[in-house]
């Protein structure tokens, strides 16, 4: 593809960046990676994409000549923000720009455009599981057109008006997504979200998914993306034997809108780069190829990603408060759900309920990072017990870490 110049000069500024104690690029990714309680997040996404022809309900492709073009610019305002841990919620606002030329029945052709806001989205996110190797994290999402849009009976003989371009099928949108991540390597992880999406009445429900390979080294401020996306129908749309009898809204060349059953994959790859500790510039290019009644052709995504990670600052002050340390044991085990670990040390070693414990993980620098705060809650002859009382990191507790008290 033409991006892929691209591609390796953005490798090239990636190193010039200041190497960090881990990956900072993760934290702006919170369907994989959970943001920390009281973080938000705030993401404006720009795509681009352009038309280079159509497929129809039956799979029958069309091509678009010389003077017929579609092409659409969509932007996304989006706002993230952790109540725990483990749960974030947001809000999202779509607005979108498309302009087409169809071809009239007297040959000529005509420019038609629209624009404006086009929908509103609220969700949550809701982490199920979250260790280094492993985690689940639940999406639902609901989404409202600002639009309605009056069909055309073709019935009653009635066409779309064609000197009109909806922006898109309106209506009430209501998404379930499960995003899971699977760590294969030292930096390689294998990210899946899949889904069931039930669309307006006129139109069949889908199933999205998004399957990809993430690259994203330690002490590094990038990551990189190579995966496929898309939208798999259902086949329940109600005129999929009779396409010929549903409404019709005026929809240009685009074979996305008015569409039947449809269908289409999209295979891209995705570079993000940390501006600063708290900015991150995503470039993402692709090519949506139609599958059923959708469209074909080349987009490009730019994204600016800002958060304010609360607990990263918080564990900074609480350094910088740094009091000597009459205790240091060795993370041993750590639960599940990450809210209690066992240490190495116990009652031989002098501890005593309700001491607090600061968890570090050593860095590639010979260097520490402060993970989470725990309190002793049960001690034994040779280990105890601590209840993880704050989370510093958006890193998991690891066997191995060092938690020391005073």
């Amino acid at each position: 593809m033409s991006c892929l110049p691209y591609v390796f000069f953005l490798f090239s500024i990636f190193f010039s960046f200041k190497i960090e104690a881990e990956n900072k690029a993760k934290r702006f990714f919170p369907a994989f990676y959970p943001l920390s309680k009281s973080s938000f997040l705030w993401q404006n996404k720009t795509e681009f994409f352009h038309t280079m022809g159509t497929v129809d309900e039956t799979g029958k492709r069309a091509s678009f000549k010389s003077n017929e073009f579609y092409r659409k610019l969509d932007n996304n305002l989006s706002f993230y923000y952790a109540m725990a841990s483990n749960f974030s919620i947001g809000l999202e606002l779509l607005a979108r720009y498309h302009e087409s030329s169809p071809m009239q029945e007297d040959s000529s052709v005509v420019k038609l455009s629209s624009g404006g806001l086009e929908s509103f989205k609220t969700f949550f996110l809701w982490n199920l599981m979250n260790t280094p190797s492993l985690s689940w994290t639940l999406e639902v999402f609901a989404r409202q057109t600002f639009y309605q849009e009056k069909t055309s009976d073709p019935i009653k003989k009635e066409t779309p008006d064609k000197e009109r371009l909806v922006l898109g099928d309106d209506g009430s949108y209501l998404t379930f997504l499960l995003h899971g991540r699977f760590k294969i390597g030292t930096a390689w992880e294998f990210l899946s979200s899949l889904g069931y999406q039930k669309t307006p009445i006129r139109l069949s429900p889908e199933i999205p998914y998004n399957f990809a390979f993430s690259f994203a080294p330690k002490n590094t401020r990038w990551m990189f993306f190579l995966g496929t996306e898309g939208i798999l129908s259902l086949k329940q749309d109600r005129y999929q034997n009779t396409p010929e009898e549903k409404e019709q809204v005026p929809s240009g060349m685009s074979a996305d809108i008015n569409s039947i059953n449809r269908s289409f994959i999209s295979p891209y790859t995705q570079l993000g780069f940390g501006i600063s500790e708290n900015f991150l510039l995503s470039v993402k290019g692709f090519f949506q190829y139609g599958l059923t009644s959708s469209n074909s052709g080349p987009g490009a995504m730019l994204q600016l990603s800002m958060g304010n990670f609360l607990q990263e600052n918080t564990a900074k002050k609480h350094l910088e408060s740094f009091k000597q340390y009459e205790f240091e044991a060795i993370v041993s085990e750590v639960s599940e759900k990450q809210n209690y670990v066992r240490i190495n040390n116990g009652e031989r070693h002098y501890l005593q309920l309700g001491q607090k414990f600061d968890i570090f993980r050593s860095d590639y620098k010979g260097g520490e990072i402060l993970v989470a705060q725990a309190v002793l809650i049960k001690i034994f002859p040779n280990h105890s017990i601590l209840k993880v009382t704050i989370k510093f990191s958006r890193d998991p507790i690891q066997k191995g870490d060092i938690a020391r008290g005073n």
